[in-house]
């Protein structure tokens, strides 16, 4: 043997050495005095969506409880209505993989020590699915709220104009066990029903698999789950929307009979970890009152201040690839000490406004400049009638990208001789006058406070495409073959077709690639004109999981061409003898 390949040999032994004495020398971090509040993740639940006010709210919440939060929503579309839809459709395997590869991107979460983790209803059970799939950036604290842990042994009712949830749950209860349905409808791959519990481990996409209950063990997530500092599940005291309620703490009901956690085979035998963490004092199970997500803001403040907040203490964890594999990565082996606290401005918690006292403005749609002030005639928003505020001190408006890849902005421009503070992301700006602010975070709240007023500024409300994405459910998901314009008006949710037109909403109709138009004329048997009526393209539609759940799952028929056209019809009076 050469020398030179005797030198390279020693070089490769010493490096497999150091990687394998950091793989076994995991350490706790040591104890940080910095005062920086942890970043906050939250996952909605079915039927809710990123931007939804309340869980805004929640994320304003936890910023005015430990000030200067980063606060960050699980999104799967940056549209609202996509990603509830998502909430419906979709494959949650390929949604936990997006929200890892979405987390560690992010320019704060991926460089924080730690994160804290908030999911409400499903989201909970996903955000426990993230830490032990990947778990990078590593979770401190997960808290959940009516989690279906357990699964669910029945599917919840459909508002009347909930279309999507409609079409959804009836894909369910045709075969929830069927490759298509487990792959493409969410709820199902949280179903799991006792009596069914062989074709449950059988064909379940998701929560077999995270809770480790095939007869193949993944170590990997007890490990991961493990490293948690807390695990916290609430049930609901009178859930009637998730059932069994019991399976937000783990419990095994099975018809009358219930199973605590710790009677269970999954605890003693440890399968993903709730055992160690309960010895360790971070497994906490708890009840709050009232139904499915009646959740008091009492609660959420205690909670908040009891596990999120400032780093304390973390142990540190190997990554999603910590396991001994025999194979060693092609990465030089990563420093083992902490990582740089955040540095961030905070807001004074002295500073904020009630939650509901905080009014909104939307900025108009067409780009044009927002004037606010003191004046109620050269300003289109009056702040206050303090003499301190200009007669227009702030004018912003919002800048729609120029392509789809760019992102939209927010444009805030001080106009005012005693300037102004804004909120943005759980930063704090001075802006004095002339100065500009611009914010190209999508659905990022703006909270202005300009002498004692206080208001927050965001983007237009995207109703168009809300409005678009709620009728193509809607007719997608129908019994009908075709639908009148009235009643599909009719069936828009209240918020929805507020200052609704009928010409505005036919306009929208139209421009919609996958809706179809039966052009209608002449009068009916009671001498009223005869309404067009559209129907569902599945074609058409970009949207491939729903045009997949309509043509596929629930095999709706596409609409004959010989329908596709209004043929009126008389009726001639019979001869008489």
């Amino acid at each position: 043997m050469s020398p030179l390949q005797q030198l390279k040999l020693m070089v490769l032994a010493a490096f497999v050495g150091n990687a394998v004495g950091r793989f076994f020398s995991q350490k706790p971090l040591a104890h940080t005095d910095d005062d920086t509040p942890l970043p906050l993740v939250i996952w909605h639940g079915l039927g809710d969506n990123y931007a939804a006010e309340g869980l805004r709210e929640v994320g304003s919440l936890a910023e005015a409880v430990h000030p200067g939060t980063y606060v960050y929503f699980v999104r799967m579309a940056d549209d609202a209505s996509q990603d509830r839809s998502a909430t419906f459709l979709g494959n949650v395997t390929e949604q936990i993989a997006k929200v890892c590869d979405d987390l560690a991107s992010d320019p704060i979460l991926s460089t924080a020590p730690a994160i804290d983790a908030l999911g409400f209803s499903q989201g909970g059970q996903f955000l426990r699915g993230y830490v032990e799939r990947c778990n990078d950036p590593p979770v401190r604290s997960l808290v959940t709220f009516g989690s279906q842990h357990n699964g669910i042994v029945a599917f919840r009712d459909c508002e009347d104009n909930d279309w999507l949830c409609k079409g959804a749950m009836a894909l369910l209860r045709l075969n929830a066990w069927s490759g298509f349905v487990q792959g493409r409808l969410v709820p199902a791959q949280y179903y799991r029903n006792p009596a069914e519990y062989d074709q449950y481990l059988e064909h379940s996409n998701f929560l077999a698999d995270i809770n480790n209950e095939r007869a193949l063990k993944n170590a990997g997530y007890k490990k991961r789950l493990a490293t948690l500092e807390n695990l916290v599940l609430y049930m609901f005291a009178d859930d009637t929307r998730v059932i069994p309620k019991e399976t937000a703490l783990f419990e095994d009901v099975n018809g009358t009979e219930a199973t605590p956690l710790r009677a269970r085979k999954m605890y003693s035998e440890d399968w993903i970890g709730l055992r160690q963490l309960d010895r360790k004092g971070g497994l906490k199970l708890r009840t709050t009152p009232g139904d499915h997500m009646q959740l008091s803001e009492e609660t959420l403040t205690s909670t908040f201040k009891e596990f999120f907040g400032p780093l304390k203490s973390l142990s540190q964890q190997p990554k999603s690839g910590g396991e001994l594999t025999g194979i060693l990565s092609s990465s030089p082996p990563r420093a083992t000490g902490p990582r740089p606290a955040l540095q961030r401005n905070q807001s004074a918690a002295s500073e904020r406004a009630p939650l509901s006292a905080v009014p909104s403005v939307d900025l108009n749609e067409n780009g044009d400049t927002l004037l606010m002030g003191r004046s109620s005639s050269s300003s289109q928003y009056q702040l206050s009638a303090n003499r301190l505020i200009s007669r227009v001190h702030v004018k912003a408006r919002y800048i729609a990208a120029p392509q789809s890849v760019e992102p939209n902005k927010v444009e805030v421009v001080c106009n005012g001789w005693n300037g102004l503070r804004l909120h943005c992301q759980g930063q704090t700006w001075e802006l004095s006058k002339g100065d500009t602010f611009t914010s190209e975070t999508e659905g990022a709240e703006i909270m202005i406070d300009v002498q004692d007023a206080r208001f927050a500024a965001g983007q237009p409300q995207a109703q168009t495409a809300t409005i678009a994405n709620h009728m193509i459910n809607q007719l997608a998901f129908s019994r009908l073959s075709s639908t009148p314009l009235s009643a599909i008006m009719n069936n828009l949710p209240a918020g929805e077709k507020r200052d609704l037109t009928v010409d505005t909403l036919r306009q929208i109709i139209e421009a919609t690639a996958c809706i179809g138009v039966i052009t209608r004329q002449g009068k009916d048997a009671a001498g009223k004109p005869l309404e067009s009526e559209y129907y569902y393209v599945s074609e058409q539609d970009a949207d491939e999981q729903r045009r997949l759940a309509v043509t596929d799952g629930l095999r709706k028929p596409s609409l004959r061409n010989c329908r596709k056209q209004h043929k009126q019809y008389y009726w001639k009076r019979p001869k008489t003898p």
